[in-house]
């Protein structure tokens, strides 16, 4: 049954529990995962439960190519699943005192000039600071998920025109986060 030990922290999120969830629920975590395998035409699934003061789990089932048993150390794009821990991190600058979630995004951009459309940083968080939809492909990154993003590629991707001004609609997009 696979297991995981603990990792170091997430940035400022306190570090990962060191034990293991007991045998008993580790088995019915890893019946589950082969079960969405086998009755959900799921290629591969893997998981991590954590439980703050008692332990951790990681399992998975089936493969990650149709051939290699899937690995539940192994690195996964998340997608959108990022941007709860990017937005997480953002509130406990905002807690600290070092973020102000009503002062405009760009003062805290140095001095770049990336189009911001005079959102603040709760506009932002909430997807509604009206920044123009970039062009980056979404997937640029897939074959290399440790690839990072540079201030001139965002300044490329990240459009100079605004869809709407700050704070009057909500749209989903990449381009907040």
């Amino acid at each position: 049954l696979p297991t995981t030990t603990a990792a170091p922290g997430l940035g400022a999120f306190a570090p990962l529990p060191t034990g293991e969830l007991p045998e008993e629920g580790a088995w019915k975590l890893q019946a589950i995962l082969a079960d969405a395998v086998d009755n959900q035409n799921a290629p591969g699934i893997a998981a991590a439960v954590i439980v703050g003061g008692h332990g951790a789990w990681a399992g998975a089932a089936g493969t990650a190519d149709g051939e290699a048993p899937l690995d539940p150390a192994a690195q996964f794009g998340i997608g959108s699943v990022t941007k709860t821990v990017i937005a997480a991190q953002v509130l406990q600058r905002v807690e600290s005192g070092a973020v102000d979630l009503d002062r405009p995004i760009a003062q805290y951009l140095g001095d770049e000039e990336i189009p911001t459309n005079g959102a603040t940083v709760r506009q932002v968080l909430g997807m509604r600071s009206g920044i123009g939809e970039g062009t980056v492909d979404v997937h640029a990154c897939d074959d290399n998920l440790a690839a990072s993003v540079s201030t001139a590629d965002m300044r490329a991707w990240l459009s100079d025109d605004p869809l709407f001004e700050p704070g009057t609609r909500f749209r989903y997009t990449n381009d907040n986060y």
